[in-house]
């Protein structure tokens, strides 16, 4: 497995597990650190991810738009694309 597997893995086990507290966020977007868990909410990726590297400069990102089905994201070149994406 990769890293950017494993953090995609990682990432969707973690979205899972916050999709009770982030719902009423539908069509924002969401960066989760996956190392360890903190997640930022903004309606757009850019202001999710700014948010999560102020507090994790060197964290590694999910981000997903709440409400997406983030197992049908697909990888093209190497990169999630559509729903979800890996930042590391």
């Amino acid at each position: 497995m990769t890293n950017s597997d494993w953090i995609v893995s990682k990432g969707r086990y973690l979205y899972r597990k916050i999709w009770n507290k982030i719902k009423e966020f539908r069509g924002w977007f969401v960066a989760i650190e996956v190392n360890t868990g903190d997640y930022f909410i903004a309606p757009t990726i850019g202001e999710a991810l700014r948010k999560g590297k102020a507090k994790h400069p060197d964290g590694k990102f999910f981000v997903t738009r709440i409400g997406e089905d983030v197992l049908g994201a697909r990888k093209i070149g190497g990169v999630k694309h559509a729903e979800s994406y890996c930042v590391p």
